[in-house]
């Protein structure tokens, strides 16, 4: 998907969300009906001259009937292995050693408890740099980022300099080499994967799969609401808004996909029809023939919507309202529209049935691979009451499809993951009872999930990193400004996002994403300067610096560790990977404009937002934890060495 439009540019804002990139343009859908023209009246030639021969028309009917039981067959292969007992892996994002070892200590966690004193305990090494995507593919492989070729939640492409999520529509070719459902369906090996990251569009595999994390909404993006207002609106807001007039009964439209029709480019809507009852406190929407009616503070059931492109083409979606209020200012929250699981337009699951087997056996749940509306939290359009409903509803619907479909599996491999304390600990790190509650739900999963098994079943339970504050952010490209490694055009003390007004002819090197810094080098580079020969020596001198920044605003240092990719064992020609990856001391780490490729003035920046942890520093600072109902007896256990471990209970034959 495309990232980034050039109107986009003038106002970073229009990039982030969660903390992470946000799709500019997203989807522009096609309608079909220019294809359907053109291809009707070069059918209806062809086929008038094929049945001319009668011979022709048996030949077809005998090769359809042929495919159709293929495809029956294919669809009705049985699943099963020999192998005794399932093994159970709980993925749970963001779970910090060091709050898990308090939780316990406060006895809200009986059953991490048990599993530590009885099971297996240890700390989990994350990967280098400690990102989401990137652990999560590593655990996914079993292999280091310089094999399955992810290093951050943003690449670029060092032709054009331009900025594009790692989640790409491409992205089965993203991930470098196997998976570990590919290689167990090798062997018959029973498999499911519930939400894990980087799993749309989703693969094939012995089993089922329901895309995670990196899974957008139907406009392409990683999440964008609506709010419909009388207030005046907010410029800098990361929704899509749409004014209200102060009266009792209107119509507006609800903003839907983008679509192109004979090289015009359109946007579908739907109208909905808003009606306010002062004397009960309660507004009545009217949309598609659907009547909601919303009190004050509270959300709507799962509304379907469908937008029409063409007579043949519709897009249908599934969203949440939500009343803020009726007065003095109407304020009305529509989530991001979500893939219909029902009736998805794009794969997010496989067999392509199994979303739809899921919502006729639990009902309709959220498909957008980052559901906690953190942006709504953070412009005041949740407060911490509405953001928290929200987090459980999404928590319960995750919870109710784990353990239907746990109980279902006898044998094989069994994976779901769970992001909310993840969420959590990023949006209320100030707050730790909050914090607290959310990992209670998890031990009582456990607790639920240790009763479903039986003695020859193995439960797994990890996290991709750890946890810490995040108090100041670092702008790395005003860093490399200031001390000359990077210039600006016409001197210019600032540039925007997607490295506007950089100097290629002078720049030596720039700053991408969260962790990453790149030579800009001659032959590799759109405007490279820097020879081959002379990069490491730049490599070392930049290292040298990177280590020596001290924050003047408490005089700690920022930097622990800056890794080479020799160090990391990354082939030099790998264009994809940084030069060099920066770890950070907890408490400090790259800025969201860094992640863009801005040159803001400041280097230093104190954090007020919402949004107080982090994870983004040294691998050191955030490991995760590892646990199991079974001694593992694994030392020093690293997350790529799970899955291997996994596979060898199997007997896995690697063929």
């Amino acid at each position: 998907m495309d990232l980034f439009c050039q109107t986009c540019v003038k106002n970073s804002h229009n990039f982030y969300y969660m903390g992470y990139i946000d799709p500019g343009t997203g989807y522009v859908f096609s309608s079909i009906v220019p294809v359907i023209l053109g291809f009707l009246a070069t059918f209806i030639v062809t086929i008038m001259a094929f049945f001319a021969k009668r011979k022709n028309l048996i030949v077809l009917i005998i090769i359809i009937a042929l495919i159709a039981t293929m495809i029956l067959m294919f669809n009705k292969k049985t699943i099963s292995n020999k192998a005794k007992g399932r093994v159970v892996i709980l993925g749970i994002d963001g779970m910090d050693p060091n709050i898990l070892s308090q939780a316990i200590e406060k006895k809200l966690m009986p059953n991490f408890k048990k599993l530590k004193e009885k099971g297996y305990y240890s700390e989990l090494q994350t990967t280098i740099p400690p990102q989401s995507p990137v652990a999560w593919a590593s655990f996914a492989t079993g292999t280091d980022p310089s094999e399955h070729g992810i290093y951050d939640f943003i690449v670029r492409d060092p032709k054009n300099y331009q900025l594009d999520l790692v989640w790409m529509e491409n992205i089965k070719s993203a991930i470098r080499g196997e998976t570990f459902w590919q290689k167990a369906g090798k062997n018959n090996i029973d498999t499911t994967v519930l939400f894990l990251p980087n799993t749309f569009p989703p693969n094939s595999l012995y089993g089922r799969m329901i895309s995670g994390m990196g899974t957008p909404d139907i406009l392409g993006t990683a999440g964008k609401f609506s709010l419909f207002t009388t207030k005046k609106l907010n410029k800098n807001s990361r929704g899509n808004q749409v004014s209200l007039d102060n009266i009792e009964t209107q119509m507006v439209n609800i903003p839907g996909p983008r679509y192109q029709a004979f090289n015009e480019k359109k946007v579908t809507n739907i109208p909905l029809k808003i009606q306010r009852n002062k004397e009960k406190k309660e507004l009545i929407l009217i949309v598609q023939n659907q009547k909601i009616i919303l009190k004050e503070g509270k959300f709507s059931d799962w509304i379907k919507l469908e937008f029409k492109i063409d007579f043949f083409t519709k897009i249908n979606g599934i969203a949440k309202f939500y009343l803020k209020q009726l007065s003095p200012d109407l304020e009305i929250y529509l989530s991001p529209i979500n893939f219909d699981p029902s009736k998805p337009i794009k794969d997010i699951s496989y067999p392509k049935a199994y979303s739809k087997d899921l919502v006729k056996e639990y009902g309709l749940f959220y498909t957008q691979g980052l559901p906690h509306d953190t942006w709504a939290l953070e412009e005041g359009v949740f407060d911490d009451r509405a953001f928290l409903e929200n987090a459980e509803s999404i928590f319960k619907e995750r919870e109710v499809i784990y353990f239907g479909e746990l109980v279902k599996q006898k044998t094989g491999i069994f994976f779901s993951y769970f992001g909310i304390t993840d969420t959590i600990s990023h949006m209320y790190w100030k707050d730790p009872e909050v914090i607290f509650k959310f990992y209670k739900k998890i031990d009582d999963i456990v607790g639920k999930t240790l009763s479903k098994l039986n003695k020859e079943d193995t439960l797994i339970i990890l996290s991709d990193h750890g946890f810490a504050g995040f108090d100041w952010e670092f702008n790395l490209n005003s860093w490399l400004r200031d001390d000359g490694y990077l210039v600006l055009k016409d001197g210019a003390e600032t540039g925007g996002t997607l490295l506007d007004q950089v100097d290629w002819e002078k720049t030596k090197a720039y700053a991408i994403g969260y962790n990453g810094v790149y030579l800009n080098l001659k032959g590799r580079e759109e405007g490279g300067i820097v020879e081959k020969k002379d990069s490491q020596a730049l490599e070392e001198k930049l290292k040298k610096d990177l280590l020596q920044i001290i924050n003047p605003n408490d005089n700690s240092k920022v930097i622990k560790n800056a890794y080479t990719k020799e160090e990391l064992k990354i082939k030099n020609d790998d264009s994809n990977s940084p030069d060099l990856f920066v770890g950070y001391f907890k408490g400090i780490r790259s800025s969201w404009d860094t992640a863009v490729g801005a040159t803001p003035k400041n280097i230093f920046n104190k954090r007020v937002d919402k949004w107080s942890g982090d994870h983004l520093f040294d691998a050191s600072e955030v490991p995760g934890v590892l646990l199991s109902n079974k001694n593992l007896k694994l030392k020093n256990p690293q997350i790529t060495q799970i899955m291997p471990f996994v596979l060898k209970l199997f007997k896995y034959e690697n063929r």
